[in-house]
């Protein structure tokens, strides 16, 4: 599958970098921090290969009626007109779709239909539970991590994505709840920010080693 981690991929991005594009046919693709994918049209597909990361697609309508096909480590997904996005996880896809419809087809598995405003999480072999999709977690195409009464181990486990480095949350602190829209571009503020908002401290071992603990 490609080389696994992208660095010959066709299109991508390093930590804390987000980049879009728009390909031959129209589609329009956000890549999300540390993302890669290749892209490879022909007569008789447009297939997007995700060799690692996030994207978020808005499907074009190819003149020559080609389908448009992502592809995952876990399997296929082919839009039916639609707006969705793509993340790769270890051993898992996930896809979230916000307009229209995705076939999802896993490598053994029977596809799925995935209507808007539905995500799911998905193996090579099987299909994780239907969820509620939300325009809020693809807030990071506007620059912004959105959290929602997020456990704070789970928004600095997302806010990693966006720095260099380690950022560790002590398990003191890692059932405290946060709520709010944050700037990805300035990740040092946000850090700086949590002290106003939760009872805790953050230590800077480095710029690039930091812990969050409960004060």
């Amino acid at each position: 599958f490609g080389t696994g981690q992208g660095w010959m991929a066709d299109y991508s991005t390093v930590i804390g970098e987000r980049r879009q594009l728009t390909l031959a046919d129209g589609s329009v693709v956000d890549l999300n921090t540390d993302s890669a994918i290749d892209v490879r049209f022909d007569a008789g597909q447009r297939l997007i290969r995700l060799v690692r990361g996030e994207i978020l697609i808005r499907s074009g309508v190819d003149a020559a009626g080609r389908p448009l096909r992502v592809a995952s480590e876990q399997g296929i997904m082919e839009p039916l007109g639609t707006r969705f996005s793509v993340r790769q996880l270890d051993g898992v896809t996930h896809l979230a779709v916000l307009e229209g419809r995705v076939r999802a087809t896993p490598e053994n598995a029977t596809p799925q239909i995935i209507e808007a405003g539905k995500q799911v999480s998905f193996g090579a072999a099987a299909f994780g539970p239907l969820r509620p999709a939300s325009e809020q977690d693809t807030g990071w195409t506007q620059g912004m991590l959105v959290a929602e009464n997020l456990p704070l181990r789970d928004f600095l486990h997302e806010l990693t994505r966006y720095r260099p480095g380690r950022l560790h949350c002590d398990e003191s602190a890692a059932d405290l709840r946060i709520s709010g829209g944050f700037q990805l571009d300035n990740s040092d503020a946000i850090l700086a920010a949590l002290p106003t908002t939760l009872p805790v401290t953050v230590s800077y071992r480095t710029r690039y080693w930091v812990t969050v603990s409960k004060a």
